[in-house]
């Protein structure tokens, strides 16, 4: 990104965002609101070196990705299916949502459909984690990306709330 570009963008938002979290994609939603052009290259990766535990990525996933996501979708006004509000993310976790219910309720079937329905749409990733780290690993995988997409769930009416306070506080 050049400089300017950034500047002119009003650079990350250390007020909103005083820990990492989404301020790339609200720097990127505000470029793109100015006319800018994002390019989004595969080919470019990096990693994370992180020491996640479960207890870590949860509360990233929800303090600091979740809630702050669904707040900023609410404040842009506009819908979005890029990253991870494409269709097959959003049936995943509706997924996973009533895979729990239904084993609260005592309801085994209705969750093995749910767990079926997880595993269809996300066959690709699993069957990667399995030949990357093997069959063990890889059905920690499908564990670990189920609490994922619930704590997203769990972040949508967090997230609205947030989102309503800070509007009162504005008008305030």
């Amino acid at each position: 990104m050049r400089r300017e570009a950034f500047l002119a963008a009003g650079g990350f938002d250390g007020k909103r965002f005083p820990h990492p979290s989404v301020e790339d994609i609200d720097l990127g939603m505000r470029l793109a609101r100015g006319g800018a052009r994002i390019v989004l290259d595969p080919a470019v990766q990096g990693t994370h070196l992180k020491a996640w535990t479960l207890r870590s990525m949860v509360v990233t996933d929800f303090a600091r990705r979740g809630v702050p996501w669904v707040a900023m979708q609410l404040r842009s006004g506009q819908g979005s299916t890029a990253l991870n509000l494409g269709w097959r993310h959003r049936v995943s976790a509706a997924a996973c949502a009533l895979g729990v219910l239904a084993l609260l309720a005592r309801r085994p079937a209705v969750a093995g459909a749910a767990l079926l329905t997880l595993l269809g749409l996300n066959r690709d990733f699993y069957a990667l984690l399995a030949r990357r780290r093997g069959p063990a690993e890889a059905v920690v995988g499908v564990g670990l990306h189920a609490v994922h997409h619930l704590t997203a769930v769990a972040s949508v009416p967090v997230g609205v709330a947030s989102y309503v306070a800070e509007r009162r506080r504005s008008r305030g």
